[in-house]
């Protein structure tokens, strides 16, 4: 094994590392604001269960925007750094 291919690994590890640190974080966020919307506790009434239903939505598209754009950005520098390391 080369100085280059454990750099190369090293590199595409923390950058995997850092990906997965954002998308936990920003899952974790959400997460945690509809936890807080139910631990109102009580009934619902059917307006409150719908709006509770498209938060959930629009904190699902969420997660999926950051984990595309996160695998995207991923991506970009892997190869940058296969690049620069040859």
């Amino acid at each position: 094994m080369t100085n280059k291919f454990l750099l190369r690994w090293i590199v595409i590890l923390f950058i995997f590392i850092i990906y997965y640190i954002f998308f936990f974080f920003f899952h974790f966020i959400f997460q945690l604001d509809f936890s807080e919307n139910m631990s109102m506790g009580g009934g619902f009434t059917a307006a409150q269960c719908h709006a509770i239903a498209k938060e959930l939505m629009a904190d699902h598209d969420n997660t999926a925007i950051t984990s595309l754009v996160g695998f995207s950005v991923g991506v970009a520098l892997i190869l940058l750094a296969f690049k620069k390391i040859r």
